[in-house]
């Protein structure tokens, strides 16, 4: 996704916390954009999933990320995240956009009406390189994850029984929808190719 700033004008400012209050009256009337990532090992075929320990969705498995703010890109916000969810610095470009899909998150408050948060989520891959997944390990290994989580694993699609959340199952359906695409796309690329020019020697 290309951000394209005003011709005439201020530019964005940095990325910057809202006021808690400001925030809880910006969910009740908007949807807020959020940039969500998967790690994936692409040596083994995993994809890691931290463990949220704050609401919302307290206990799950869930995405690294969090909220867009003024001035960014998607896969600028991504790598942002994973370099405070994680202390993994991994460049914008390496983020591919993958999935969009809304969610409502419904977190419940003794005393006080429910926190509903409407978010519309982008959600990003990135390939980590073997010392990428190596320094990840390290992190959880040693507890270093921000604290909105309490830890984390990989996960095999092919050998693990574990059920996922709705949202991260439907990312991982628009992913491998997303990649058989791309290699069919290729494939024709290389086809016609191949009647124009020739097969290459």
């Amino acid at each position: 996704m290309t951000y394209f700033p005003p011709e005439n004008g201020p530019l964005p400012v940095p990325p910057q916390r809202a006021p808690q209050q400001l925030y809880e009256d910006a969910h009740r009337n908007f949807t807020i954009g959020y940039s969500d990532v998967v790690l994936r090992n692409p040596d083994s075929g995993e994809f890691f999933f931290p463990v949220r320990d704050t609401e919302p969705e307290q206990g799950s498995d869930w995405f690294i990320g969090g909220r867009i703010t003024v001035g960014e890109t998607v896969e600028q916000s991504a790598a942002r995240h994973v370099q405070h969810d994680t202390g993994l610095l991994i460049p914008a470009e390496r983020f591919t956009d993958v999935s969009h899909f809304g969610i409502a998150h419904v977190t419940e408050r003794e005393g006080q009406e429910p926190l509903v948060r409407h978010a519309q989520n982008s959600v990003l891959v990135a390939n980590l390189k073997p010392e990428e997944v190596e320094a990840l390990n390290h992190v959880v290994a040693g507890g270093k994850l921000s604290p909105e989580y309490s830890g984390g694993e990989w996960y095999n699609p092919e050998t693990d029984k574990k059920e996922l959340p709705g949202p991260l199952k439907q990312f991982m359906r628009d992913l491998f929808g997303h990649e058989v695409m791309i290699d069919a796309l290729h494939t024709m690329a290389i086809e016609e190719n191949e009647q124009r020019f020739g097969p290459k020697s």
